[in-house]
């Protein structure tokens, strides 16, 4: 799920996790590879902290979605999206502030969570 997250798919309107996350910094995903590529010290490690981000975002994703056998479970959209109301945020909006880019928008990622989700199977 992490690798699908990265992608872009233009043809759903749907950005990938990095791009998003690069977006809230007020840079491009492109720049930020490119520059890592290059050897660019800053972005190397803002490449790594951006991925760091992404795996952090799945895996709240997947954690809410599985049973303590580790199954996934059917969760209920309406219910999820109350419950994030109300708790400030979906947990994988919490791990991207945690992992340190704050300004990442909820409204951005949920397509692309939208999209994982049924990935994975829910």
């Amino acid at each position: 799920l992490v690798n699908i997250a990265q992608l872009d798919r233009p043809e759903d309107k749907i950005k990938g996790l990095p791009r998003i996350i690069a977006e809230s910094i007020g840079r491009t995903s492109e720049e930020i590879y490119r520059n890592s590529d290059r050897g660019v010290l800053a972005d190397v490690t803002k490449l790594q902290e951006i991925t760091l981000a992404c795996r952090a975002a799945v895996r709240a994703m997947v954690d809410m979605s599985t049973n303590s056998e580790g199954r996934v479970d059917d969760v209920n959209p309406f219910m999820r999206d109350m419950f994030s109301l109300f708790s400030g945020g979906s947990p994988w909006k919490k791990a991207i502030d945690e992992a340190g880019f704050p300004n990442v928008s909820e409204d951005d990622m949920k397509p692309l969570f939208n999209y994982l989700q049924g990935a994975l199977g829910l």
